[in-house]
């Protein structure tokens, strides 16, 4: 049975679910088609369904959070990183984009895993959270573009997600430590040596280091450092004032906008990092 309001304002259906008579409220026509608004126990529930719909069409977008990311990813240049990230959201992937709340999005981040090829549940790093981050902000963005949602409730969220220290962690002892200050002076080594102290001495990843431009180094004596590709930058760290005054030897020479470049005066990518200071500590 159909419940018609006046020409082209929605209609509600009476329906039976389970032996009762329930209500489905459609959305007013729209190139011919109309949206389920969802079923409803009574005539006025349908009826401010519909009333909330004429409000705000987003409200009752159906759009997954998959279905968002895979639109998203049909209408921009996603970074590299994106589908990687993307898989460590997966306690999101079915919820509805305008149901995602702040607090599900941190304990997504909180307690991001995913499962690998072997059926082992793989824990995001701190690292990887802080591309989460990132991706929430700009996927967000996205959907804000495109009416689905009014604002980006992601960018309100504090960057503070650190990694839980464990025994399996590696950390530098302080005779490595003492290595890598005296490599500061030797010309063949001091372009590794600087930038693994700068990570040892501010918490900075060897992936984030390597993306620091000479223009992230401040005159305030701070530095700017990028949580990943997108120009979205970790708030300015204070740098430590022995620091402060080599830790632009390695750009000297350089045609790289890199701050620290490799051996030959170009971008350093995080490969030759790993392996470089593998050999200096050596």
């Amino acid at each position: 049975m159909m419940i018609r309001r006046k020409n082209g304002d929605g209609t509600i259906r009476e329906i039976r679910k389970n032996g009762k008579i329930c209500y489905q409220a459609l959305s007013p026509l729209n190139n011919q088609h109309r949206l389920s608004l969802g079923v409803y126990p009574s005539k006025r529930a349908a009826n401010d369904a519909i009333e909330g719909f004429k409000r705000n069409p987003a409200a009752f977008s159906f759009m997954t959070f998959e279905q968002l990311y895979e639109a998203w990813a049909d209408e921009v240049d996603m970074l590299r990183n994106d589908p990687y990230v993307y898989s460590y959201c997966s306690s999101l992937h079915q919820k509805r984009v305008v149901c995602i709340s702040k607090k599900d999005i941190v304990r997504c981040i909180n307690s991001a895993h995913k499962v690998d090829a072997a059926g082992k549940k793989v824990h995001a790093s701190s690292n990887t959270k802080q591309k989460m981050k990132s991706f929430f902000n700009r996927i967000f963005d996205h959907a804000v573009l495109k009416g689905i949602i009014k604002e980006n409730i992601a960018r309100d969220i504090p960057l503070n997600f650190s990694e839980k220290q464990s025994g399996r962690i590696q950390r530098f002892s302080k005779d490595e430590i003492k290595i890598l200050w005296e490599q500061v002076d030797n010309p063949y080594t001091s372009y590794i040596a600087i930038p693994v102290l700068m990570c040892l001495y501010h918490g900075i990843s060897g992936s984030q280091i390597v993306r620091v431009k000479k223009t992230d180094l401040h005159f305030d004596r701070t530095i700017s450092v990028p949580i990943d590709t997108c120009g979205e930058y970790i708030h300015p760290i204070p740098v430590h004032p022995k620091l402060y005054a080599i830790v632009t030897e390695p750009s000297l020479n350089s045609k790289s906008d890199s701050l620290f470049p490799d051996e030959f005066g170009n971008e350093m990518t995080y490969d030759v990092f790993r392996g470089r200071y593998q050999k200096v500590l050596n």
